[in-house]
């Protein structure tokens, strides 16, 4: 059972290596089925992470009830504005490519987009 008072549930996964080894970029979408799951056995919302970078999937993964809430983390270092982008439709994807560069920098400096510089027209 789940502690008394609990709000949500957020699903999470992550991988703890080296980040000057080059890892594999994960699937898209790669918590959903998961939050899915969850989703059939709880009572409280469900917010899933992980790859989810189009609109068309944000709105079919909350739309289907697969999940309640869909969150994001890289696609906003990336790009900061990327919800005033998708919500005026100047955009349906994030331009982040999942590369985790932008780890590298994490304890010697602010976190920030390291590939090809993507968010320096923004």
């Amino acid at each position: 059972s789940f502690p008394k008072g609990l709000k949500a549930f957020s699903l999470k996964a992550a991988n703890l290596v080296n980040p000057m080894i080059k890892q594999p970029v994960p699937l898209e979408n790669f918590n959903v089925r998961n939050a899915a799951l969850i989703k059939q056995n709880v009572s409280i919302p469900v917010i899933t992470v992980g790859g989810i970078h189009r609109l068309d999937d944000m709105e079919y993964i909350v739309g289907s009830g697969m999940a309640d809430c869909v969150s994001m983390c890289r696609p906003f270092i990336c790009e900061p504005n990327l919800v005033t982008k998708l919500m005026n439709g100047s955009q349906r994807q994030a331009k982040c490519i999942m590369c985790n560069y932008c780890g590298l920098v994490i304890e010697k400096e602010n976190t920030k987009c390291l590939y090809g510089k993507i968010n320096s027209s923004d």
